[in-house]
C-alpha cells in the first residue's frame, strides 16, 4: 500500500472489468451454476440481470463466489501494475468498488499483482465519485454522476457498454485500454486541470 495522501490529487479506480477481468470468472461460474454456455461476447448490456436473465440477488451471489475464486481472476492488462504504481507517485490511489464481501480476497488479488494503493473504498456505484478528483470506471452511470459533479472521468470502454457510451458527455475521456489511460493521467496538463 502507498503512503498517506500528502496533498496529492485522488484518483479513484474501479475494480471489476477495470483492473480485474472478473467477468471471465463470473461467466464461468454462471455457466456452471445454470448449465449455460454464455461467453463474454454475449454481454450486450452493462446490466447483467438483463444480459443473462438473472435477478440482482443471483448476480450478487455469483460476484461473491467470483471473488472467492480470486486466484483465477486475471488482470485486465499485464501493464496495469506498472501504470498504477507510476501514477501512485503523482496521485493518491483509491480502489473504489461496490462489493464489500470481497475485501480480504481483493487485497490478496491486488497484492498478487503488485498494485499499490492508498486505500480501498466500498461505495454504491452512483456515489463513487465522492471519494476522488478523477475516476476510471467502465460503468456509464458512475461516469455520468462523476461528470455532473465536475470530476475528470475516464470511461474504460467495454463491449457491453457501447450503447450507454453514446449518452455520456463530450467531456468524458472515452478510452479503450490502459496505455491510453496512463498517457492521459501522467501528463502535467491533465493533472493541473483536475
Amino acid at each position: 500500500m502507498a503512503e498517506v495522501n500528502k496533498g496529492r490529487k485522488t484518483l479513484g479506480i474501479d475494480v471489476d472489468s477495470t483492473l480485474a477481468e472478473s467477468m471471465e470468472t463470473f461467466i464461468n461460474i454462471y455457466n456452471r451454476k445454470y448449465r449455460k454456455t454464455a461467453k463474454l461476447s454475449d454481454l450486450m448490456e452493462y446490466d447483467l440481470t438483463k444480459s443473462l436473465g438473472i435477478s440482482k440477488a443471483e448476480m450478487r451471489a455469483i460476484f461473491e463466489e467470483t471473488w472467492h475464486e480470486w486466484k483465477k481472476i486475471p488482470i485486465v492488462d499485464s501493464r496495469i501494475p506498472g501504470y498504477v504504481n507510476s501514477l501512485a507517485e503523482k496521485y493518491y490511489i483509491k480502489i473504489i468498488t461496490y462489493n464489500d464481501t470481497k475485501d480480504a480476497n481483493l487485497k490478496k488479488w491486488l497484492s498478487k499483482h503488485g498494485i499499490q494503493y492508498g486505500e480501498i473504498v466500498y461505495e454504491i456505484p452512483e456515489s463513487k465519485w465522492m471519494h476522488c478528483d478523477a475516476i476510471i470506471d467502465d460503468y456509464p452511470k458512475v461516469i455520468d454522476a462523476a461528470d455532473r459533479m465536475g470530476k475528470l472521468c475516464i470511461f474504460l470502454r467495454k463491449p457491453w457498454s457501447n450503447q450507454a457510451e453514446l449518452e455520456l458527455s463530450g467531456r468524458v475521456l472515452k478510452l479503450s485500454n490502459w496505455s491510453e489511460i496512463y498517457g492521459h493521467l501522467i501528463s502535467k496538463e491533465v493533472y493541473d486541470q483536475i
